[in-house]
């Protein structure tokens, strides 16, 4: 089957994810709700990317200044700017003591919004393989855990908030 025909729905969906990226901020709680719902959608179709024939690690994602900017007016009325998370996957595990990283939502963001946004520019020039690879390496060593941590956060914040 071809590439972009198995990656439809993922396409689909990292299309919708950038345009609310690049839309205006919303209400809070109503933002925090869709922020689940969107990230939870990327997340289910990035563990469903077919494989491709390319190898190659793809460099980490280094996020502009201006993009930081915008992601900090963007998300400058979320209920939270910081969040911690322990890491699980860290060598303390062994030992029953997991690091505690602090993280910026809109660092965050711009992380996930900069990995499915190149991967777009891939395919809008025809580079589907590519594109595909570049998405499936980036879900398994960046943006697919950086989703997970925001997504439990959030969870945290809607429960807490009696919003779910």
């Amino acid at each position: 089957m071809n590439a972009a025909i198995e990656s439809e729905h993922f396409i689909e969906t990292s299309r919708h994810f950038c345009a609310w990226i690049e839309g205006p901020a919303m209400h809070p709680s109503y933002g925090v709700k869709t922020s689940v719902k969107l990230l939870s959608k990327l997340y289910q179709e990035g563990l469903i990317l077919p494989t491709t024939d390319i190898d190659d690690l793809i460099a980490p994602i280094n996020v502009n200044e201006t993009l930081l900017e915008r992601m900090s007016e963007r998300f400058q009325e979320f209920p939270f700017a910081h969040y911690h998370i322990a890491e699980p996957t860290s060598p303390e595990i062994e030992t029953k003591k997991h690091k505690i990283n602090e993280h910026k939502i809109a660092e965050s963001f711009a992380l996930i919004y900069q990995s499915i946004k190149n991967g777009l520019d891939l395919l809008d020039n025809d580079n589907i393989d590519e594109a595909i690879h570049y998405w499936r390496v980036g879900f398994k060593l960046q943006w697919g855990k950086t989703i997970t941590c925001i997504i439990l956060v959030m969870h945290e914040y809607l429960s807490k908030e009696k919003l779910l």
